[in-house]
């Protein structure tokens, strides 16, 4: 017996802009694992807002300490799931998880995307480069911007979270990590290259100098920025500079405490972290999935740092067209 959860049938339809996250989540919470379960989507997009996503405390590999975390499906101690996407996209706005399977089993997600209204980077394309200046083209529907005092910031808007759960970092770097990266303003940059979609040689994480952040910023039309300095090292005219303000504190799917775990024809085509992170997790399998950028909307920007990553992870684990 396998109970077709449609989402139509729950009045649940695709592109509106409205926030669907609570109502997803309930019909989640009402899935009980006495029998097999199939959760439909229709193809389209699916709006998901921090605002009701649902709290919830996670110790994450190689993630930044940002508790309580945004969840916006949160599956909990589920078992005999199939996720059926149809191609369909959950939409996010500001800093979240959108998908959580923490103690599940048997789960299988196919035929889905996951992208953001506004990516949390910037991504900029420089146009122009002079001993004093550069010259960036930033598209200001994808990644709004805002310049405070000279600086450049990301015009995101992203709630502030009311903690009721009276959690605080024990470690002073992640409370330093937590207070430097929660107003939007740039703090990382790394170049790429236009052709080859990589990074110039010799760059890195200092891309444009160990001592970048020196710089004056001015406005000089809706998309193009001038940043004034003498750069220690310049980019090149048509590369693309990749502008960080946001921590890396929200994987695109955590996966936690589970066991046969199966994504098959899954995009992430943008994340407020890392791309997939498994710990403590057995027998995973991804297909055809793919993590990079929207070629519709961006050329270089998905996520932040790893794609893959399984921390304290056993059984078999197979990664086949990825």
């Amino acid at each position: 017996m396998v109970k077709h959860i449609q989402l139509t049938d729950y009045n649940i339809t695709p592109n509106l802009s409205k926030d669907i996250t609570k109502e997803l989540q309930e019909i989640i919470d009402e899935i009980d694992g006495s029998e097999d379960a199939v959760l439909e989507f229709s193809s389209g997009f699916y709006s998901l807002f921090p605002d009701h996503a649902r709290r919830a405390i996670y110790h994450i590999s190689n993630t930044d300490e940002s508790n309580p975390r945004r969840i916006g499906l949160l599956f909990q101690k589920k078992q005999k799931i199939t996720i059926k996407g149809n191609g369909a996209t959950l939409l996010c706005h500001g800093r979240m998880c959108p998908i959580v399977f923490d103690e599940c089993a048997d789960i299988s997600v196919r035929n889905l995307n996951i992208d953001w209204e506004h990516p949390l980077g910037i991504e900029a394309k420089v146009i122009a480069v002079q001993p004093k200046y550069i010259d960036l083209e930033i598209d200001p529907i994808q990644f709004p911007i805002k310049i405070i005092k000279g600086k450049l910031f990301s015009a995101i808007s992203d709630p502030k979270d009311k903690d009721t759960t009276g959690y605080r970092p024990r470690r002073f770097i992640d409370r330093f990590i937590r207070k430097f990266t929660s107003d939007g303003k740039v703090w990382g940059v790394m170049e790429f290259d236009h052709e080859t979609r990589t990074i110039p040689p010799g760059t890195g994480d200092k891309s444009l100098g160990w001592n970048w952040v020196g710089y004056r910023a001015e406005q000089l039309s809706e998309s193009v920025i001038r940043m004034y300095k003498k750069f220690p090292n310049l980019p090149k005219v048509g590369n693309w500079l990749v502008l960080r303000h946001s921590p890396r504190d929200h994987a695109g799917i955590f996966i936690h405490l589970c066991k046969n775990i199966s994504l098959s024809n899954v995009n992430l085509y943008a994340t407020a972290g890392l791309g997939i992170i498994a710990q403590y997790s057995g027998d995973l399998s991804y297909k055809k999935v793919y993590i990079g950028p929207n070629r519709e909307k961006r050329f270089i920007l998905s996520g932040h740092d790893d794609g893959f990553h399984c921390s304290n992870c056993y059984g078999q684990i197979t990664s086949e067209l990825c």
